[in-house]
């Protein structure tokens, strides 16, 4: 109920929000059924140097990450 309620006053002010700590794709989902329209933790990824990011960023990736999300 919290959680809605702040994203729904974020919208209200014209914002975006962006979520931390979004562990599992379980949370990621629900982050955005709720209208979230940014989230950022360990479902998406491992922290990491800013090095080892822009290595990332430069290098073609050999693997890629996707949430499928259930039809609602």
């Amino acid at each position: 109920m919290i959680l809605r309620s702040i994203i729904s006053m974020a919208h209200d002010l014209g914002m975006e929000v962006v979520a931390e700590g979004a562990e599992t794709d379980s949370d990621a989902v629900e982050l955005y059924q709720l209208g979230c329209e940014y989230a950022q933790g360990f479902a998406f990824g491992e922290p990491m140097s800013a090095e080892a990011a822009r290595d990332l960023l430069v290098e073609k990736p050999t693997r890629t990450r996707t949430l499928k999300i259930a039809s609602e």
